[in-house]
């Protein structure tokens, strides 16, 4: 547990706890509601995140010619 948390009373703790268990039940839903803005946010982030470890990933090897772009391709394909 943080160190700033073990001096808070025991009731307080279990009222933080409750307060954001019921808010992260609520993104939670969000998130999983396709026609919310939350879930297309949620999931360009993810798409990006993917998309830039991918470019991190394979760069580098294209540019010293350690793989070719038909190898590349087919990586990113199964990535995605």
């Amino acid at each position: 547990m943080h160190p700033l948390l073990t001096d808070l009373p025991d009731a307080l703790l279990r009222f933080l706890s409750l307060r954001y268990e019921k808010r992260w039940a609520k993104l939670e839903a969000l998130i999983a509601d396709p026609a919310s803005d939350y879930h297309c946010c949620f999931a360009s982030t993810a798409e990006s995140h993917t998309l830039a470890t991918l470019r991190d990933l394979l760069l580098p090897k294209l540019l010293s010619g350690e793989i070719r772009l038909d190898q590349a391709e087919n990586a990113v394909e199964a990535a995605l």
